[in-house]
């Protein structure tokens, strides 16, 4: 077997491989192709050259790859443990609140401060008898993390029983919420992933966030089997005050 050969051979073969690891599944056809076109129409020296140029492709296109994956694996890595840094600073009670979100407005408490509602009793399931009507996201509150600042957000759900229920979560807690849900069935379309990094914190995505796990809770609570699910309902009320309709929110 001619070096010329050999090295065809060795390229296709490499092609092959590395197919489904950079996602291109005609990265094989392509390249035998060319390489089938080159041997037949063009001189030895010619074909050589663009076997170092095909050769020099399929670096490029694995390095691509490492690179996407590694900077996957970070991103995860990252979340996780910004997320257990955080969890630990906001059970060490020690968070960070914007001064508009802690002052007293006409002598009105801000939602989800103290004296808001009552206390959901632990363990209790109150949406157990009970069918939920409404679901609203609102009031984003910045918090400080250790490695970046994050985001909570009011969820309130109001019910047939008469309650209105108020809870504050973070956007993990839907991603945990999402993926209980779908060991039941499928749940509706995630809410957009942004990493703080790639501007996750910023007020017009943050706008946008609000909205889109608004229409997710919503479109899980028209799903009788979701919304009779312990995963929703422990979403909605764990840890969670009540009040009155009538008291508004």
């Amino acid at each position: 077997m001619t070096s010329l050969q050999s090295s065809v051979d060795r390229l296709k073969t490499r092609a092959k491989e590395l197919a489904p690891v950079v996602g291109k599944s005609g990265l094989s056809v392509e390249v035998n192709s060319v390489l089938d076109h080159l041997q037949s129409n063009t001189s030895e020296q010619d074909t050589l050259t663009a076997v170092a140029f095909l050769e020099e492709y399929l670096d490029t296109l694995q390095r691509e790859s490492e690179l996407r994956s590694a900077l996957q694996t970070a991103q995860t890595d990252a979340e996780e443990l910004a997320l257990a840094l955080d969890r630990s600073t906001l059970e060490s009670g020690y968070i960070y609140l914007p001064d508009t979100h802690n002052s007293v407005v006409d002598g009105v408490m801000p939602a989800g401060g103290r004296g808001w509602g009552l206390p959901v009793a632990k363990d209790e399931n109150p949406l157990k008898d009970c069918a939920i009507t409404r679901v609203v996201v609102d009031e984003a509150v910045q918090h400080k993390g250790r490695f970046h600042p994050f985001h909570s957000y009011r969820v309130l759900t109001i019910t047939t029983n008469g309650r209105i229920y108020m809870v504050r979560r973070r956007f993990n807690d839907l991603k945990a919420l999402h993926k209980g849900l779908s060991t039941r069935a499928d749940p509706p379309p995630f809410p957009s992933v942004r990493h703080w990094a790639l501007g996750g914190g910023k007020p017009e995505f943050i706008a946008v966030r609000v909205r889109e796990m608004s229409r997710y809770l919503e479109r899980v609570c028209g799903s009788q089997l979701f919304a009779e699910s312990e995963e929703l309902h422990a979403f909605f009320t764990d840890g969670a005050e009540f009040r009155p309709q009538a008291q508004g929110y």
